[in-house]
């Protein structure tokens, strides 16, 4: 306690007033956990819209897939600009980890979870942390999509921020 007093003294005759706050380290923790997820749902929302529905149809699938059977089922023809624009649209998937390959070149999954995972893991989260980290994420996706869980068009899931709380904040 004096040393405490001491250094509160220090702080004072230096300009530094008031007692100093000392924040706990879980509540450290969370805010840099919850800034992770805030990085993952703000990377989900600037989606383009080809590159959003591969990724939410990968996620449906719960599978890979190969580039025909993704650019078939979202109806983008398999030759031409438009599936050239869709090879680029997979690339930059790719290079930020939203989807990844398996096996063979051109088989594709999605890895919204492992890349929440990597995320969460930098901040020792438990596994309900990474559960109400991707729960939330994946909201954010959906919730920019023109066809919502619900099956309503042109609305949102989830409240305010896209899932989580009302403040777009997810429970830590």
């Amino acid at each position: 306690d004096e040393l405490v007093e001491l250094v509160v003294r220090k702080l004072e005759k230096n300009g530094f007033g008031g007692r100093p706050v000392l924040v706990p380290l879980e509540a450290l923790k969370e805010k840099y956990l919850q800034e992770s997820v805030d990085r993952l749902v703000e990377r989900v929302r600037a989606l383009a819209p080809r590159q959003r529905s591969a990724l939410e149809w990968l996620m449906a699938q719960k599978r890979t897939a190969r580039t025909s059977e993704i650019c078939k089922a979202l109806d983008i023809p398999t030759a031409g600009n438009s599936f050239t624009k869709f090879g680029s649209a997979r690339k930059e998937l790719l290079s930020t980890g939203q989807i990844a390959t398996e096996g063979d070149r051109g088989w594709y999954r999605a890895n919204l979870r492992g890349l929440v995972e990597e995320e969460v893991g930098r901040h020792s989260g438990s596994p309900e942390q990474v559960d109400a980290a991707y729960h939330h994420v994946a909201a954010a996706l959906m919730s920019q999509s023109p066809i919502t869980a619900s099956g309503a068009s042109g609305g949102t899931t989830g409240g305010g921020g896209g899932g989580g709380f009302p403040d777009g904040s997810f429970p830590v």
